[in-house]
């Protein structure tokens, strides 16, 4: 199985995003959601960002904790 993780940053975009889609399966981190809401997960390690976005994500959902929002 090949999958892709997309990380936030500056060189990410929507194009690079468009072009996985399909193709294999996607994690998205953190904000990189923002460019591939369909990403087959959803992951961050960051308290702060479930906290702040708490995003609206029918995939799974991953953190380091139960306890964080959204995981």
């Amino acid at each position: 199985m090949i999958v892709a993780v997309l990380a936030t940053g500056p060189s990410l975009t929507l194009e690079q995003c468009d072009q996985l889609r399909g193709r294999c399966k996607v994690v998205a981190i953190s904000d990189a959601i923002r460019l591939a809401p369909w990403a087959d997960a959803l992951v961050s390690a960051d308290t702060d960002w479930w906290r702040l976005h708490n995003p609206d994500f029918a995939g799974p959902k991953y953190g380091i904790t139960a306890e964080w929002p959204g995981v």
